[in-house]
């Protein structure tokens, strides 16, 4: 038995932002598109990934040398409507059990972090805005409460992020709006 897969060329997003980074707010952006964009298919077959960072992100090599993102790494995948059509998944024979916690705690959505059980595709769209948030400023808005995975969970339950563009850079502060809303 055997398992072809797609062999992808070049690197994750964590690879890209911890080597050269990217090439600016225009790329970041980009990047943020592509990955809603396959999320929004994995959505529409009744998914949620629930596990959306930087590693989880391919950033495959194109002709014109722009990364095209990938999401990868479905292990921990929701399925939040089993059987809804021919590409939906049925249901795990043994469910996720309450109160454990599911994903990387950094890029929790607030109902990940107050462990509830009905995720949908909100939850990947804030994750979403945190690996957006985190390649834009360098940072991850709440990177300062990881000294405890309570502090960490309590701040993305309960806190804002404080806005990109509080730093004085105007071109961050134009993108508050969409990237806060995430």
């Amino acid at each position: 038995q055997f398992i072809v897969m797609e062999r992808l060329v070049r690197r994750t997003l964590r690879e890209e932002l911890g080597a050269s980074g990217l090439d600016g707010p225009t790329s970041a952006a980009e990047i943020a598109r592509q990955m809603l964009l396959g999320l929004h298919a994995a959505h529409e077959a009744g998914l949620v990934h629930r596990d959306v960072k930087p590693e989880n992100v391919f950033l495959c090599a194109t002709e014109d040398h722009r990364p095209f993102a990938k999401i990868l790494d479905f292990g921990v995948v929701k399925i939040a409507e089993a059987g809804r059509d021919a590409r939906t998944p049925l249901p795990l024979v043994v469910p996720t059990r309450d109160g454990i916690l599911l994903g990387t705690p950094r890029y929790f959505s607030p109902e990940q972090a107050r462990q509830e059980r009905d995720l949908d595709a909100r939850s990947d769209v804030y994750s979403v805005g945190l690996v957006l948030y985190e390649m834009l400023a360098g940072h991850g808005p709440f990177d300062t409460r990881l000294t405890s995975l309570a502090r960490l969970c309590q701040a993305h339950a309960n806190e804002a992020p404080e806005p990109l563009g509080a730093g004085g850079d105007a071109g961050l502060a134009a993108l508050d709006p969409i990237v806060l809303r995430a």
